[in-house]
C-alpha cells in the first residue's frame, strides 16, 4: 500500500530517531537497514512532486556519494537529483547537510529545484549567497540541508576563526559533519589553487604600544638575551 505525505513524513522521522547522534558508518547493519527504505522514499517523493522517478544510476550514484566517493557523471544524468537523494539520508543524522557548488547562483537554483522534496518530507533546507548578513547566514546555516558555493563557505569558516564569541561562530569544524561537493574537480583542484583571504580595516591606534615595546627592547642587557649570529 503506498503510503501518504503525513506517512512518509513520519517514516522519516523514525529513522532520524535511529540514526541521530549516531557515528556515520556504512559497514554498519544500522546503515543497511535503513538506507534503503530511505532512498525509497525519496525516489517515491520525486515521483510525485517533480514527476520525475530517479533511474537506477542516480540511486547508485547516490549510494556512492554515501561511501565517500566521488561519482562521475555526464550532462543530463541529473546530479543535482543524486545529491538530494544522498543529502536527505545523511541529513538523518541530526547534522547539518552541505551541498557544496561552484557559485552562488548554483547553490540558489539547487535550492529552489529541490525545496519540494525536503519540504515534503518535513526536512528543512536553505541557501546562503555572498549578499546576505551574518544574521542571515546563521539561520541559513542551521538548517538540516544548506547549499552554498565553495567559495562562500570558505569566507565563511575564515570569519569564524576570527569571532570572539561561540554564537558568532557560522562554520566550525564540528559543523562539517556530511558535505557533498557539486563540480569536485573544480572546487577540490582548480580552484584550491587560489588561496582565499579575509582582511578588514581596524579602527586601533598602535603607537602607545610600540613605544612600550621599544622601551621593553632598549632595557634589555646582553645577559637578558642570547645572540645566535648564524641564524
Amino acid at each position: 500500500t503506498a503510503m501518504n505525505q503525513s506517512e512518509m513524513a513520519e517514516k522519516i522521522q523514525n529513522i532520524k530517531l535511529l540514526l541521530v547522534d549516531k557515528k556515520y558508518n556504512t559497514n554498519s547493519k544500522l546503515y543497511y537497514s535503513t538506507v534503503v527504505e530511505v532512498f525509497a522514499i525519496v525516489r517515491e517523493v520525486s515521483k510525485r512532486v517533480r514527476y520525475e522517478r530517479p533511474f537506477d544510476n542516480q540511486l547508485i550514484a547516490a549510494l556512492c556519494l554515501n561511501e565517500k566517493a566521488i561519482v562521475e557523471m555526464k550532462t543530463g544524468q541529473g546530479k543535482t537529483l543524486v545529491a538530494v537523494i544522498s543529502a536527505v539520508y545523511r541529513a538523518l543524522y541530526g547534522k547539518s547537510v552541505h551541498v557544496i557548488t561552484a557559485n552562488d547562483y548554483l547553490a540558489e537554483r539547487d535550492y529552489n529545484s529541490m525545496l519540494s522534496i525536503y519540504e515534503y518530507l518535513g526536512l528543512t533546507v536553505g541557501f546562503i549567497v555572498k549578499k546576505w548578513s551574518e544574521c542571515e547566514k546563521k539561520e541559513q546555516y542551521s538548517r538540516n540541508v544548506v547549499y552554498i558555493s565553495s567559495h562562500e563557505i570558505g569566507f565563511d569558516y575564515l570569519r569564524s576563526d576570527t569571532k570572539f564569541h561561540v554564537d558568532d561562530i557560522l562554520v566550525s569544524d564540528d559543523s562539517l559533519d556530511h558535505v557533498i561537493v557539486d563540480e569536485a574537480d573544480y572546487t577540490m583542484i582548480d580552484n584550491a589553487r587560489i588561496p582565499i583571504v579575509i582582511s578588514q580595516n581596524v579602527e586601533y591606534d598602535g603607537t602607545t604600544a610600540f613605544k612600550q615595546a621599544i622601551k621593553v627592547v632598549y632595557s634589555l642587557s646582553d645577559n637578558d638575551v642570547e645572540v645566535d649570529m648564524k641564524e
